[in-house]
């Protein structure tokens, strides 16, 4: 889904994110019925995954793709010079406060902290579906080449905004609902790990904002400033993950991840400073 968004926004094709991610979203809907119903086991679950996703980026390919492989080679050859380096660090520092904290609660907590974990990070999948695709196609709120921060401010506030507010709201339905929510989706087996529901709650918010700040970062050029400020929060992941996992469960995990994206939030705040408080123009 992240590919189909990056590919069509360049040509403009603001509402095919959207129907693809519903597509999958209507996929989830019916497996929870079918598994159950017939059955199917885990396997045959990711085979057929597997095929929606291969259905998926072949009908990318017709609608879209044109290949020339003369002009991607070059094209892969002077962003791997520009970004590879920068981006391969960015992705060692997500994975250090996204996914290191459940490897770390697996290896020294009770199995059934690590199903807590990740199952109630399943029940936030599809509000994040659902903000990739709103992503994608608010990106034409910010001006089509424009670096200057002024242009930028405002759309970034608005989106900023509307997302960090709209996931605040979510969080605190999760706070309400939650309970009555997990017994319905999982029945009685994680109900006394509703509360986790709030954590990954605000977790949802920080993510939300990103996507407007990330926007703003590429358009400014800082992209590679902005992976390389993605380690310590990844650090800080890790850290957390080792000191808080084998007492806390579950929630130490949430909250290694919590801090690694207000660290990494936080910094990319602080590297577009110029967009949230621009200079008084010089007379």
């Amino acid at each position: 889904l992240d590919f189909d968004r990056i590919l069509m926004i360049k040509y403009e094709r603001f509402v095919d994110p959207l129907v693809t991610s519903a597509g999958y979203l209507f996929l989830m809907v019916v497996m929870f019925f079918a598994v159950p119903a017939y059955d199917i086991s885990f396997d045959a679950f990711m085979v057929i995954v597997g095929f929606f996703t291969l259905l998926k980026s072949s009908w990318l390919l017709v609608v879209i793709g044109k290949p020339d492989l003369f002009w991607g080679w070059r094209l892969m050859k002077r962003d791997m010079k520009r970004y590879l380096g920068a981006s391969l660090l960015g992705v060692a520092g997500y994975v250090g406060y996204s996914n290191f904290p459940i490897f770390i609660l697996g290896a020294v907590a009770a199995p059934i902290q690590s199903a807590a974990y990740a199952g109630m990070r399943s029940l936030m999948q599809p509000l994040l579906v659902v903000v990739r695709s709103l992503d994608i196609i608010d990106k034409n709120f910010f001006p089509a080449r424009s670096k200057q921060d002024d242009d930028l401010r405002t759309p970034f506030l608005r989106l900023f905004a509307l997302y960090g507010g709209g996931a605040l709201l979510i969080t605190v339905l999760m706070a309400v609902i939650g309970e009555p929510l997990v017994r319905l989706v999982y029945g009685e087996k994680y109900v006394e790990y509703h509360y986790l529901l709030v954590g990954w709650g605000m977790i949802f918010v920080l993510l939300s904002m990103t996507s407007p700040i990330e926007t703003v970062i590429v358009k400014l050029g800082k992209i590679n400033q902005y992976n390389l400020m993605r380690i310590p929060a990844g650090l800080a992941g890790v850290v957390l993950s080792y000191l808080l996992c084998a007492d806390m469960g579950a929630w130490g995990a949430i909250i290694a991840c919590l801090a690694g994206w207000i660290i990494s939030v936080s910094l990319a705040l602080w590297l577009m400073r110029g967009v949230l408080f621009p200079k008084a123009p010089v007379n």
